[in-house]
């Protein structure tokens, strides 16, 4: 074959390769974009709105009487008669007979007193009318050695005449001072009896024992026919007109109840925590089927903090607890029953709540808390973390000070792992809502 038509043979295969380059970027498959589609994460949330809130604090403790009576025998001798209402559980009114102790020697030994002052009064008319008696004589003998001092000065008599005269004056002088010291002696030997008298007559008087109060017994000692001493406990009772509960709590939780009052009462003033007096008190009995509830108030803070847990009785007083009792359905507050008390400080408005489970806590290298955040979803259903400060907490739900404004949606939900700048998707929780309003105690705002 010539050279020329070999030539001629390299072209078609060229021509093709040079085509299939010249056309490869329009037969080429074009690469797909992938399209990135963010996936918000729903939420709960709770709308900011300021409410009232009222700070409580819960206590609990056992009931014991405000006062208590032991019956003490203040004479010795037997007991003679004992009223039917003494017996443990009976309600007794005040001023009611219970006992009565032998009185017989006590009523001898006032006659026998009465007997003394009699005989004395005799005496001092005696003592008296000889004093007039010889008072007059005394006068006469002065008269008589006044007449013979003159005679005796003309030389009529003889000198030891006048002095004859003086000492029967003399002796006149010692016999009515002698009896007025008599009458004198014998009106302190009265005195004396009179007191006797009030004694005796007191005794007399502690053999009948009388309810000083209206009581109801919890422990008999003493029946008829036993001999008691003076000072013996014949039994026991306690007062039904108020009842005190110990509430023991803690300073700091004190604190949140305090915090309105400002000023401190006169009355105040010596207690351990000014203002305590101002607070309101409940106390309420759990039972299996109901609650039962009294006002109380708060009568004195105790003296001394508890070494151990640091906590501080509240004293808080219920008074009539057996007025409102009914059988079977509302027993009295009665000594030893464990009761809940709360205690309410003054409402406090404008303030913005969240549930305690909404605030998160950043740690130190410790692991212990440093700083408060919550979530709040902004206008572009972003998370938002924002640093917040509590001004106290209770109940399950926290005030918050700083960090949030009315209207701010707060997530109250779990959300993990939690970024700045997530996608939500937020849904109100009505509920949470409204048992925030509960707790708080205030009342939802006007719109």
């Amino acid at each position: 074959m010539t050279p020329w038509k070999n030539k001629l043979l390299i072209l078609p295969p060229l021509i093709i390769a040079v085509a299939i380059v010249a056309f490869a970027h329009f037969l080429k498959t074009p690469i797909e974009k992938v399209v990135s589609i963010e996936k918000p994460v729903k939420v709960r949330i709770i709308k900011m709105s300021k409410m009232t809130v009222q700070p409580k604090a819960f206590a609990y403790g056992t009931s014991v009487p405000g006062k208590t009576w032991d019956a003490i025998a203040e004479v010795s001798g037997k007991i003679v008669w004992k009223s039917e209402q003494l017996e443990d559980g009976n309600i007794i009114k005040a001023g009611t007979e219970l006992l009565r102790i032998d009185d017989t020697t006590y009523h001898l030994t006032l006659e026998q007193i009465d007997a003394q002052i009699t005989a004395s009064e005799i005496k001092e008319k005696t003592i008296q009318s000889s004093i007039v008696i010889d008072e007059l004589n005394l006068k006469l003998l002065n008269k008589d050695l006044k007449d013979k001092h003159g005679l005796s000065q003309r030389g009529a008599i003889a000198k030891s005449a006048v002095d004859q005269s003086q000492l029967q004056v003399y002796s006149a002088e010692s016999k009515v001072q002698n009896l007025h010291n008599a009458a004198a002696i014998n009106r302190a030997e009265r005195n004396v009896l009179k007191a006797q008298k009030a004694l005796a007559e007191y005794e007399l008087s502690n053999t009948q024992i009388q309810a000083p109060f209206d009581v109801r017994i919890t422990q008999v000692k003493s029946h008829v026919a036993h001999f008691v001493n003076r000072g013996q406990i014949l039994f026991s009772a306690d007062d039904i007109d108020t009842a005190e509960i110990n509430a023991q709590l803690s300073i700091g939780t004190l604190r949140p109840l305090m915090a309105k009052i400002n000023e401190t009462k006169e009355s105040d003033t010596h207690q351990r925590v000014p203002g305590a007096l101002s607070l309101e008190a409940i106390v309420r009995l759990k039972t299996a089927t109901h609650t039962i509830e009294w006002p109380g108030v708060v009568d004195r803070v105790a003296g001394l903090v508890d070494l151990k847990t640091q906590s501080i009785g509240i004293i808080v007083t219920v008074n009539e607890p057996y007025k409102q009792a009914k059988p079977g359905q509302r027993p009295p507050l009665t000594r030893n029953t464990f009761v809940e008390v709360e205690l309410r400080g003054k409402p406090q408005p404008e303030q913005l709540l969240v549930p305690v489970n909404a605030i998160h806590e950043s740690t130190d290298h410790k692991n212990t808390p440093h700083k408060s955040y919550v979530y709040v979803v902004d206008n572009d259903n972003r998370l938002i973390i924002r640093p917040v400060k509590i001004k106290f907490s209770q109940s399950g739900y926290s005030v918050l000070s700083k960090g949030i404004k009315a209207g701010d949606r707060i997530v109250i939900s779990d959300l993990a792992p939690a970024l700045e700048g997530m996608l939500l998707e937020p849904e109100e929780d009505k509920k949470t809502k409204t048992w925030l309003e509960l707790q708080a105690g205030g009342t939802r705002p006007e719109k």
